[in-house]
């Protein structure tokens, strides 16, 4: 599979909306065609947040914010192929809501770690406001198991006998109502 498909014979809304918010109301909008807007979203996330977060910028600190946005590149467009790809539905709103929820249950995991990692860094004789290789280990490792699982999950939602998903339900109605 071709890691640029999702690319192909794009049009893109940079600045006009009224277009883009018909193709949504109507849900003319393919997941393929909203895939671009997902990928750009999150990389400029991992862009924007890694160096506001970290004062002053080490070498640690840019290999950390480098590694970080290759990652969230490649799981991203990773995610998409376990969602199906071009025959996957939903993927945005797939990936927002398993990924809410396995961020919480990673938090479980994080926490302990980051204190542990706070100590040993005390104990190398690290500074623990300052970013380290620990650190920039820590991320990546978190970052890789996190869109790891994500796509597992998502792959998991896929309809195993090949039938397309069923309509969407609207707001306040059961399935059964109509």
């Amino acid at each position: 599979m071709c890691l640029c498909l999702p690319f192909r014979k794009q049009n893109m809304y940079f600045v006009r909306i009224k277009p883009l918010k018909e193709r949504l109301r109507e849900r003319t909008m393919t997941d393929r065609e909203a895939f671009p807007y997902y990928l750009v979203y999150t990389t400029c996330m991992s862009l924007v947040c890694i160096p506001v977060a970290s004062h002053p910028s080490t070498r640690w600190d840019i290999l950390s914010w480098l590694t970080v946005t290759l990652i969230t590149v490649a799981g991203t467009i990773y995610n998409y192929s376990q969602n199906g790809g071009r025959t996957g539905y939903d993927f945005i709103q797939k990936s927002i809501v398993l990924g809410w929820v396995l961020i919480i249950r990673i938090l479980a995991i994080m926490i302990p770690t980051v204190i542990g990692i706070g100590f040993l860094k005390s104990g190398i004789g690290v500074a623990a406001d300052q970013t380290s290789w620990l650190d920039v280990l820590f991320v990546t490792a978190f970052v890789v198991i996190y869109f790891q699982r994500l796509g597992k999950h998502l792959k998991d939602t896929n309809k195993i006998d090949g039938s397309s998903p069923r309509p969407r339900v609207t707001a306040g109605h059961s399935e059964v109502e109509g």
